[in-house]
C-alpha cells in the first residue's frame, strides 16, 4: 500500500513539474530573416536573372536527404566530379552551375558554396567526424522534452542551427555563397506543405533579404523533421516595403498550385 501511494505522489509530482513547464516556456518567435535595407529598387530583381556563369557543358546537381548518410554520399559525389577530368582537360566540378539540395544534402552543399572543391576534405573533420548527434534531444520520454513539445519539437535553434553554426559553417551568411556554383537549400512551408528555397527569388516575397540568414539557419531548416525539430520562423516585411510586390506572389495568390516562373 505504501508502495502504490509513493507511485502515485510520484506521478503527480512528474505531472505538475510537466505542467509548470510547459505553462513557463514559451516558443521562441525570432524569425531568421530581417527585412530588405530601405534602398531597395522600386522592383526587386531576382537572383535567377543573372547568368550561371559556366560556358560550354553544365553539370547540375539534385542531393537528397538521408542526415549524416546523405551529407556523406553528397561529400563522395563532389570528391569524384572534383578528381574526374572533363573533356577539355579541366575538371568535372568546375562545370557544376547548379547545386540543390535538401536536409543532409543540404549540409554538402552550403560546404561546398562557402569553401570550393580546395576544402571538400575538409567537411569530414568538421562535421562527419564529431558526434554532432549526441547534442540534440531525443528523447521523447522525458518530461521536460514532453513540454518542449508545446513549443513545436525537442529540439530549438540552439540545438542543430547553433550547432551547425559553430563548429561547421563558422557564422556565415548565405552572402558568402555567391561567388560559386549557384547553391539552392530548400525547406518546406509547414501550413500548405509547399517547398520553399533559400534564395532572393523567395525571399522577394516575404520583402526580406536572403544575404543576411545565416546558413545555419538554412541548413537546419532543411534537415528538421517535425517534433523533433522547431520550425524555422521566417517573417513577412511586405506591410512597410520599399519595393513593389513580385509579379508572382500575386499569381501564387489565385492559384497556389500554379509556378513562380512566369
Amino acid at each position: 500500500m505504501d508502495g502504490r501511494r509513493a507511485w502515485r505522489r510520484a506521478l503527480a509530482a512528474g505531472g505538475l513539474t510537466l505542467g509548470l513547464n510547459a505553462c513557463a516556456g514559451t516558443p521562441d518567435l525570432t524569425p531568421v530573416n530581417g527585412p530588405l535595407v530601405a534602398q531597395a529598387p522600386a522592383e526587386i530583381a531576382d537572383d535567377w536573372s543573372r547568368g550561371f556563369g559556366v560556358e560550354g557543358d553544365v553539370v547540375m546537381l539534385s542531393l537528397s536527404g538521408g542526415g549524416a548518410r546523405a551529407t556523406a554520399f553528397s561529400l563522395g559525389v563532389l570528391e569524384e566530379l572534383r578528381d574526374t577530368p572533363s573533356r577539355d582537360g579541366a575538371r568535372l566540378i568546375d562545370e557544376v552551375a547548379l547545386v540543390t539540395a535538401v536536409s543532409g544534402g543540404a549540409v554538402t552543399a552550403a560546404w561546398f558554396g562557402l569553401n570550393g572543391r580546395e576544402q571538400l576534405d575538409e567537411l569530414r573533420p568538421a562535421m562527419l567526424d564529431k558526434d554532432w548527434n549526441s547534442q540534440l534531444r531525443r528523447n521523447f520520454l522525458s518530461p521536460t522534452n514532453l513540454a518542449r513539445f508545446w513549443q513545436g519539437g525537442l529540439n530549438d535553434r540552439s540545438g542543430l542551427a547553433g550547432w551547425l553554426d559553430r563548429e561547421v559553417f563558422a557564422g556565415a551568411t548565405m552572402v558568402a555563397m555567391g561567388g560559386g556554383p549557384r547553391i539552392v537549400i530548400n525547406g518546406t512551408e509547414m501550413f500548405t506543405g509547399a517547398p520553399f528555397a533559400f534564395t532572393q527569388l523567395f525571399f522577394d516575397g516575404l520583402c526580406s533579404d536572403v544575404s543576411g540568414v545565416l546558413v545555419a539557419d538554412a541548413v537546419a531548416t532543411s534537415m528538421a523533421v517535425p517534433l523533433v525539430f522547431r520550425p524555422s520562423v521566417l517573417k513577412s516585411f511586405n506591410e512597410r516595403c520599399a519595393a513593389r510586390e513580385p509579379q508572382w506572389v500575386g499569381r501564387l495568390l489565385e492559384d497556389r498550385r500554379g509556378s513562380i516562373g512566369a
